[in-house]
């Protein structure tokens, strides 16, 4: 993918969302408290913002807006797999809707790019 030019600190910012994608992916796999919310699918809410947060950070970064969204399928539909192999966990197919959507609401361009503006922060 090609890397946004305007961008001063391009290691540093893909290193944090590198690491958040390992916070994710963690927080999907380790167990879950068997207590149930009140909330119908509130998990669905959960993936909605992880996959928006995740999307919206790497649309600042890299300029192709669809492949930004078919890897956060990926990892999303990769996420649901590891979640089956668990035994513990289990893989449902809202959550990739869920997944999708909060991709798609990440890339929105109107939305306003936070790493340019830190940046400008540092510079000054």
């Amino acid at each position: 993918m090609k890397i946004k030019e305007q961008l001063i600190y391009k290691n540093y910012w893909i290193g944090l969302g590198l690491l958040y994608t390992g916070i994710m992916i963690t927080l999907c796999l380790i167990p879950s408290s068997q207590a149930q919310s009140t909330i119908p699918h509130l998990d669905k809410v959960f993936h909605f913002i992880a996959h928006f947060i995740w999307t919206y950070w790497f649309a600042q970064i890299f300029s192709d807006r669809r492949r930004i969204i078919l890897a956060s399928l990926i990892l999303g539909g990769v996420i649901e797999i590891l979640q089956a192999k668990t035994g513990y966990r289990h893989a449902e197919p809202l959550d990739v809707m869920a997944n999708f959507i909060g991709a798609v609401f990440g890339v929105i361009p109107m939305l306003p790019k936070s790493l340019l503006r830190i940046e400008k922060l540092i510079k000054n």
